[in-house]
């Protein structure tokens, strides 16, 4: 479906306007998937609905699915086109990161991109990570009958690459006062830190970056065989700061606010007991699939990091 309404307000043939657009499906569009989805008469039977900009989104501080088409109410005309429907996923992309929601049978996988931070990243660093911390990457859908499984993977890692881990003591000796400053130019922190991002986080801490992550994964994090509560937050993603907002300032570039890394909602955190300890971090995906790390501390915060 095609859910990018282009405006261009102010353009003329032969001249740039403003390039704004509407996202939602078009009345046009409604009409013939209501006429489509008709013909099926079984409803339990798997929907795939690709579009470009994504129906929801998740990435506030309550983690909430919150209806993203503009106009408001557009997202639920589409949604009541599946009403009865038992198994619907969307394919979404537009923002640049990762980002799981369901509402009801409909599965919203919107998914970061191979040219991560419109390759601005790789180009400036030589890591190409997307704005959530994500690793440049794409989406793989496997079929099996009815059966319907996914990951993320990244360009030139591992599939079972799923997570990174952030010594939090160690990001937060990068931030020295020039960092700050350089980092204070970006438009969002100006009410945010001011450039120092990480203000509010506790000695010992470490952030663990599941970027695929949904409601029926399990995150599970042991110090010296103690597990350590873990809690979910919403924050920034420290790889894609050095990489793009850091390296941009310092190639004398501007700060451009679509870039900017961003509050995301797939970042956890744990306090440790000290800041030598190792710690054993286990992710499992809906799957089954686990993903494992014993995490080594103090761990260094570079560019090229794992």
């Amino acid at each position: 479906l095609d859910n990018t309404v282009y405006i261009n307000t102010g353009g003329t043939e032969g001249s740039m306007g403003k390039r704004n657009y509407h996202s939602y499906v078009t009345d046009q569009q409604l009409a013939w998937l209501r006429d489509d989805l008709a013909a099926l008469r079984d409803k339990s039977q798997p929907v795939v609905v690709g579009m470009h900009c994504p129906a929801m989104n998740n990435y506030n501080a309550a983690f909430e699915n919150r209806e993203s088409f503009n106009p408001a109410g557009k997202t639920q005309e589409l949604f009541d086109c599946f009403e009865g429907f038992s198994y619907v996923h969307f394919l979404t992309g537009h923002t640049h990161y990762n980002a799981n929601m369901e509402r009801g049978a409909i599965f919203e996988h919107n998914v970061a991109a191979v040219c991560e931070t419109w390759w601005w990243a790789g180009k400036l660093s030589g890591v190409g990570v997307c704005k959530d911390g994500a690793p440049a990457g794409y989406a793989v859908y496997e079929a099996d009958g009815r059966k319907l499984n996914w990951y993320y993977k990244g360009v030139g890692q591992d599939r079972d690459k799923q997570f990174r881990t952030y010594d939090m003591n160690k990001v937060r000796e990068f931030y020295t006062p020039a960092v700050i400053e350089i980092l204070s130019q970006w438009p969002r922190r100006a009410d945010d830190g001011a450039g120092d991002d990480y203000f509010d986080v506790a000695d010992n801490t470490v952030f663990i970056n599941v970027w695929n992550w949904d409601s029926q994964w399990t995150l599970r994090v042991t110090e010296n065989g103690r597990e350590l509560p873990v809690e979910r937050v919403w924050h920034r993603d420290p790889l894609h700061t050095i990489c793009l907002d850091y390296a941009r300032i310092l190639n004398g570039l501007d700060p451009v606010n679509d870039w900017e890394s961003l509050r995301h909602s797939h970042m956890f955190r744990v306090v440790a007991s000290s800041p030598r300890t190792s710690l054993h971090v286990e992710a499992t995906d809906r799957f089954g699939r686990r993903y494992e790390e014993t995490m080594r501390r103090p761990k260094e915060f570079t560019a090229d990091m794992n």
